[in-house]
């Protein structure tokens, strides 16, 4: 039988590799003058991402033989352009600057600029470029991740192998030294109340009950209280008293 190993990220595998982008992005845009708070970050594993068949772009095998692929979703560049220069100066027929015909010129190179930044960390030297093709088809489990970078509505996209997280999977998280089951219950706490007795009403006595009534109970006044937890369980006996002024109980069995 074929098997295959299956992958499950932890959210705090993705909040990492967001966290990782977020630096990638900083570093790209403060040369450029842009703000990375415009943007938007997002990483999910590829196989939610209903539109990842449909995207196009450049595509490399590491040198470890895991595959990467970036690309400019569509009206990207023209949302780089109108970040990079007043949108008040756009046209609105083609969201192109009207005063500098080098507006779409500078868009282009700080695009490009992004795709070799984004290269650079994630893609590594050594690495080798393949024919641009779309995003291959995930499945669940295959660990590979999409991460989007989003200007407004338009999206610049990263598709990641699992191979890249290998070291982050391999390393269990940091766990404190186990103790012992009586140890660790030692400290545990457990809210108990005291039951003095029961008794039976009907449901007409209890809608007639006023303020003033005296209502028996099945017990002696000398018949000791059970001590119980929430659930109902009796942990154990005791008699009523007072201890420094305060009610208390004498446990006794």
């Amino acid at each position: 039988m074929e098997s295959r190993r299956f992958v499950l990220y932890r959210p705090a595998i993705l909040a990492q590799v967001e966290e990782q982008l977020l630096a990638v992005l900083q570093s790209w845009a403060q040369p450029w003058g842009l703000d990375t708070k415009l943007f938007a970050i997002h990483v999910e594993p590829a196989h939610q991402v209903a539109q990842v068949a449909r995207l196009q772009g450049r595509h490399w095998h590491t040198a470890k033989g895991d595959s990467v692929w970036l690309g400019l979703g569509e009206g990207m560049l023209r949302a780089i352009e109108q970040r990079l220069f007043s949108r008040d100066h756009s046209d609105p027929d083609t969201e192109n600057h009207r005063d500098s015909t080098l507006a779409s010129e500078i868009a282009g190179e700080a695009a490009t600029d992004l795709l070799n930044t984004l290269h650079r960390h994630w893609v590594g030297e050594g690495a080798t470029e393949l024919a641009a093709c779309a995003v291959p088809k995930s499945a669940r489990g295959d660990g590979a991740l999409i991460c989007t970078l989003s200007l407004g509505p338009r999206s610049a996209y990263l598709y990641l192998g699992s191979g890249l997280f290998s070291k982050s999977l391999s390393k269990p998280a940091a766990r404190g030294k186990l103790a012992l089951l009586p140890a660790a219950l030692t400290h545990q706490r457990l809210q108990l109340a005291l039951e003095l007795g029961e008794v039976t009403l009907t449901l007409g006595q209890l809608e007639t009950l006023a303020i003033g009534d005296v209502v028996r109970l099945g017990t002696n006044i000398d018949q000791p209280a059970k001590l119980i937890t929430t659930d109902g369980r009796m942990v154990c006996h005791g008699h009523i008293g007072a201890c420094e002024g305060v009610r208390a109980v004498e446990v006794f069995k």
